[in-house]
């Protein structure tokens, strides 16, 4: 397969197509590192800040994503969409440590920002259907 002006971004990744229930632990892991990583290298307190506040949310997002249903479940529909907002808040955060001149930061944030660009566009936002035990 080439590839044009038209194709998608999708096809750059579509070798590889991720669960829901494997988008909720990508999406956990990411917001982990996330949390964790400027404190592990002792970035600016502004950067520890920002990944505290993105961490705990993409933490969130990720737990949020575990079920089919239930309390505190949000529909796969909107979990793509915050997916996406995820990604380019991150990638929003690398360019602002960009102006900032902290090197680090940029890395870190903007690491994080393709991961979470990759699960997107990887994850097929439908729950696999269940198979009822009903024996009778």
């Amino acid at each position: 397969m080439t590839l044009t002006e038209t194709t998608p971004v999708r096809a750059y990744v579509r070798g590889v197509t991720f669960s829901a229930d494997t988008r909720a632990a990508l999406v956990t892991f990411i917001g982990a590192s996330t949390l964790l990583t400027p404190l592990v290298l002792g970035l600016s307190f502004t950067a520890v800040a920002i990944g505290l506040a993105v961490g705990v949310l993409a933490i969130g997002l990720g737990l949020a994503g575990t079920a089919d249903d239930g309390r505190g479940v949000l529909p796969l529909s909107a979990l793509a969409s915050y997916d996406q907002g995820l990604a380019l808040g991150l990638a929003v955060s690398a360019v602002a440590f960009i102006l900032a001149s902290q090197p680090l930061a940029v890395v870190v944030f903007a690491a994080a920002a393709i991961a979470q660009a990759v699960v997107s566009l990887s994850t097929r936002y439908t729950h696999a259907r269940r198979v009822s035990q009903n024996f009778l």
